[in-house]
């Protein structure tokens, strides 16, 4: 079916949080257009200097970045090589290059697309259709899609002219920018299992080509570490190409030196700091005009002035964990870096930076909300600690960074407000360190079931064991109780400060796969690669002694008497090979035994989503996963809390949704990115769905009412309207006073009533909607044309991403048009009500600042019923608005100040009536003045015009005082007009019964309001009369103006 764009996701931030940039570029000498590539978040570019971004890659098949390069020739021309290179437990994968050849508006396939992950792309600044690219290849399994690729066709064709074997990638390449025909190359063996991490060995080398990459030689001896080594990164010093850097991960020492391009090497320095993890950074920049100025682009950011002899860190007040640089080949000074935490700016050449916090790509492991008009969601960010916000505000600016606050430091994972008391916030960080954030006092107590450091080695020792994402739980019946997972279960039911186990271990129990992780040459463990740990818990809400667990290997264990035993159902998962991530369990809220799982294999290179489905307690499960893609793997599946039938699946790549309890499969589309969906929360209070993506932060879908409510006798059916949810009535109040462009702007859900209907065919013409009050009378009525936003249909689901691809940008879609306020348009629709009543005449020829509001008052909480009429078909549902659960004032009280100000706007009504009759008769006076000339007559029309103009004016300004601008209203006394409006204004904004000063203002204005008519009526009984009795007279019509208006 087609869908209205009204209904979409809508992205709430966080963007204060940050998240992993993987890429950066610049246009060189123009200090305005950067490009950002998130690791899991497409790409974004900036024409302002990174003042506003724009998503310029989001529903491409993949969201993954591992490098970016801009022609240097034609800057319209951009390069992207997706799949991350940082080759980390959450990394994501791409599928191959993508080129623009207009700034990243629009982007073509350019093939490669088995080479997974791409770690840099260089553009010969000769001849920039040769473009050489480095492939990691797939972390997971072998590939021959790895190695240095090169192309003299903009792509059209490649050639793979370095490759050391299926396991062995390119980590780095660097391009002499004088002479393109030299070029280094680093190669690297690595391989990611679902329990560890290896890298490095005799594979590991640098290459030279000297003719622009065609043919290679490998480096060795003449200075170069003499044992195996691991990853490698390059530099060129672009003032003096003959001087090359290379970062090793070696034991003889870190960061090597040649100045002779490649001939000869020297150890300049053994610093850690400067390769602190060589897995993940090994990079490296030096200053465009000084070569023993350089970078080490690592967990600090580290600076040498000597030649890489001698570092120290710069950027403190910027993110760790840094992973690409740009630098301004023109040698502005401008450096863009990208880190964990997102993107910092330095227009001095690293002195001083400025963190850019306007970019919502924060990577969620998990998220949960709490149950009111105005939700909170929380959720762990990967390396960017938990944080909390609104679903939605009551600021019209919308959700800001200062509406978010952060529950800890390090890698966040769980986050769940604690149902009894939501400024009490459980959340982890990785390995299990669980805290209970107090909002009130801002102190994070440390609740972990089990203290254990294990950082620097294996786990195969430990008592337990647990995942870097482990699992965490709350009792849905009681929010005191807690469960953790390690390799056993505990529980807590004192909100963490006492624990107790309540299983044996439910892992395999493997030893061989709980060693130190790392390789020949170098360890890491960073409790990363933790293994044979529980990752799910979900506890049965119908019977909180049913207790369901999975395990990062593959085990889904169940017990129904609270932990006292433990029954293992995995061997019943059909079709399911060993060595899977048990990464959601969703259990029916009603029986205990009906149960959801998503398992996750990718890490064994098998790329399928596995979603089972069992009403057994296990003894039997059915595939669930229907016609999802066969080659994006699964995170999540829930159950809709309404539509037992209508399943939501997180994949890689999206989320996806099934009618028929996962037969079938759509890609949801809605507007969200293509990213992937860790987690989702569905909120039963307002109906909606929230989402955990891993790369760009949270998503909420509002309403779910008509996807729920779909069926084939609605898609048959002429007409259908949804029952609409409750609308909560409340003030929009800003909470700063101009954030300005920089600031992000999580989007706040449309305000009023919202109405979904769903049209088999298109109808002739707009539709008809009508409110009314609990006693039957009409409040509003909404039909015709008005100026408003375009909406767009979207194709059928299945298509939703092709679709929102061609159509992203919305070029011109932000700028004001005719639209209708109910289309007829075939497909599912959203129309608002912003519960107000009908908005007074408004004065059309004045400037907009003066013409009056658009909408009348805001009526009272209470029942209406809405009718729609399109196309000779009408149906009618009842609907609650709801007050503020915030606001305190008597329902009484908002009656009172409705009639107040529905009465001020009837006064302001009709003195807008009588401004645009004296407007309509200077049209008439101007247009007979030209009639007249040349004519006989014209002297003496003339003059009665003349006349009767200034009598006009003179009671205009009784109305009015007309003023030439919004502080014009300083030169002038204000007259009733002026008043009016100004009395409406200072009714809205609040609940209570309007107050004795502004009834008493009323009164005053009242009688202000009868002598302003009065002086109307009498321009038109005398003045008016007296100008057609004139022209009468020289056997012309006068004007029309109109009858006496009625107070």
């Amino acid at each position: 079916m087609k869908v209205s764009s009204n209904i979409h996701f809508r992205s709430i931030g966080p963007a204060i949080s940050g998240g992993r940039v993987t890429a950066v570029a610049g246009v060189a000498g123009n200090p305005d257009i950067y490009y950002a590539g998130a690791a899991d978040g497409g790409v974004f570019r900036t024409n302002d200097g990174g003042t506003t971004w724009t998503a310029e890659f989001q529903h491409e098949p993949v969201a993954s970045v591992g490098a970016l390069a801009v022609d240097p020739q034609n800057s319209s021309v951009v390069w992207i090589g997706t799949g991350e290179a940082n080759v980390r437990n959450d990394i994501s994968y791409g599928d191959g290059v993508w080129r623009s050849t207009d700034a990243g508006h629009h982007w073509k396939h350019m093939g490669l697309d088995h080479t997974f992950q791409i770690s840099r792309i260089v553009v010969n600044p000769l001849h920039p259709d040769t473009v050489l690219v480095a492939a990691m290849g797939s972390p997971w399994q072998d590939n021959a899609d790895r190695g240095v690729y090169r192309t003299t066709d903009g792509g059209k064709s490649w050639q793979k002219v370095l490759y050391e074997g299926p396991q062995v990638g390119i980590s780095d390449l660097a391009m002499d920018p004088k002479n393109p025909e030299i070029v280094f190359a680093a190669t690297y063996r690595f391989r990611r299992t679902p329990w560890g991490y290896s890298e490095g060995g005799p594979e590991d080398a640098i290459y030279k080509s000297t003719d622009g990459g065609v043919t290679w030689k490998r480096l060795s001896g003449h200075g170069l570490p003499e044992d195996p080594v691991t990853r490698i990164g390059l530099a060129i010093a672009p003032s003096s190409p003959d001087v090359v850097y290379a970062v090793i991960g070696s034991k003889e020492g870190v960061l090597w030196r040649s100045d002779d391009s490649g001939e000869h090497w020297t150890l300049v320095s053994k610093d850690q700091e400067v390769d602190s993890r060589p897995f993940y950074f090994s990079h490296l920049a030096v200053d465009t005009k000084n070569p023993d100025h350089v970078f080490a682009i690592s967990n600090n950011l580290e600076e040498s002035t000597d030649g890489g002899h001698t570092f120290h860190q710069i950027a403190k007040s910027i993110h760790v964990d840094y992973h690409t640089m740009w630098i301004d080949p023109a040698g502005s000074g401008r450096i863009l870096v990208g880190e964990d935490g997102g993107l910092a700016l330095s227009m001095d050449n690293g002195k001083r930076w400025n963190f850019i916090h306007n970019l919502a790509i924060g990577q969620l492991y998990h998220v949960a909300t709490t149950e009111q008009a105005f939700p909170m969601v929380c959720g762990g960010l990967q390396d960017n600690s938990g944080w909390c916000g609104p679903v939605q505000n009551r600021n019209p600016q919308g959700i800001l960074d200062r509406d978010w606050f952060v529950l800890n430091g390090g890698d966040g994972i769980y986050a769940v407000p604690a149902a009894d008391n939501p400024n009490l916030i459980y959340n982890s960080t990785q390995n299990q360190f669980l805290m209970v954030f107090h909002r009130e006092s801002k102190q994070a107590e440390n609740i972990e079931p089990y203290s254990v450091d294990f950082v620097g080695k294996g786990v195969a020792d430990l008592k337990y064991r647990f995942a870097w994402d482990a699992a965490f739980a709350v009792s849905p019946d009681n929010p005191k109780v807690l469960y953790a997972g390690g390799n056993v279960v505990f529980q807590s039911e004192d909100r963490g400060r006492t624990w107790k186990v309540v299983s044996p271990d439910l892992t395999r129990n493997d030893k061989a796969k709980q060693g130190s992780s790392g390789g020949p040459v170098i360890k890491d463990n960073s409790g990363a690669e933790v293994y044979d740990a529980i990752l799910r818990i979900a506890v049965a809400k119908s019977n909180p002694k049913v207790i369901w667990a999975g395990t990062d290997d593959g085990q889904v264990q169940v017990t129904r008497n609270g932990g006292q035993s433990w029954t293992n159902v995995s061997s019943h998962l059909s079709g399911l090979a060993p060595w899977g991530r048990v990464e959601s369990i969703d259990i029916s809220p009603t029986d205990p035994g009906d149960v959801l799982i998503a398992v996750d294999r990718h890490f064994s290179g098998d790329f399928k989503p596995y979603l089972f489905h069992t009403t057994d307690y296990g003894a039997t499960w059915t595939s669930v996963s229907g016609n999802l893609p066969g080659d994006v793997y699964a995170h999540v599946v829930r159950r809709d809390l309404k539509n037992p039938n209508l399943y939501y699946a997180g994949l890689e790549n999206g989320l996806y949704v099934s009618w028929d309890a996962g037969k079938n499969w759509y890609l949801f589309g809605l507007g969200l990115p293509d990213v992937a969906v860790y987690d989702m929360a569905l909120n039963a209070h307002n109906n909606s769905l929230v989402l955990a993506t891993h790369g760009r932060s949270v998503w909420v879908l509002d309403d779910l009412t008509p996807f729920q409510k779909f069926s084939p006798q609605v898609g048959d059916a002429p007409l259908t309207l949804f029952a609409p949810e409750t609308a909560v009535r409340y003030w929009a109040w800003p909470e700063l006073e101009a954030p300005g462009d920089q600031s992000f702007k999580g989007e706040n859900p449309h305000f009023g009533a919202a109405f979904d209907y769903y049209l088999a065919q298109s109808a002739d013409g707009p539709g008809e909607l009508t409110i009314r009050d609990a006693a039957g009378k009409v409040v509003r009525t909404l039909k015709g044309m008005h100026k408003g936003a375009p909406v767009r249909m979207t194709p059928e689901a299945e298509n939703a991403a092709a679709h929102a691809k061609a159509g992203k940008k919305g070029h011109g879609e932000s700028a004001k048009s005719e639209v209708p306020w109910v289309p007829a348009e075939a497909g599912l629709h959203r129309i608002y009500w912003d519960l107000r009543a009908e908005g007074p005449v408004r004065w059309t020829s004045a400037p907009e600042f003066l013409r009056g509001p658009k909408s009348g008052a805001m009526l009272p909480p209470g029942t209406y019923t809405a009718t729609l009429t399109i196309g000779g078909h009408s149906e009618s549902k009842k609907f609650t608005v709801a007050d503020d659960p915030a606001s305190k004032a008597p329902l009484a009280g908002m009656q009172e100040r409705y009639a107040t100000e529905e009465a001020v706007l009837h006064e302001l009504s009709q003195v807008d009536v009588a401004l645009n009759r004296l407007h309509a008769i200077d049209m008439q006076l101007n247009a007979l003045e030209t009639a007249v000339k040349g004519e006989p007559q014209e002297a003496a029309i003339t003059k009665a015009i003349e006349t009767l103009r200034k009598q006009t004016k003179a009671t205009r300004l009784k109305l009015t005082s007309n003023a030439g601008a919004e502080e014009g209203v300083l030169r002038v006394p204000d007259e009733i007009h002026e008043k009016l409006s100004g009395l409406a204004g200072n009714l809205e904004g609040e609940d209570s019964a309007p107050t004795a000063v502004l009834l008493a203002q009323k009164k005053r204005l009242d009688a202000e309001y009868q002598t302003a008519l009065q002086a109307f009526d009498s321009y038109l009984s005398v003045d008016v009369a007296a100008f057609d009795h004139a022209i009468a007279s020289q056997k012309l019509g006068g004007v029309v103006a109109g009858e006496a208006l009625k107070p």
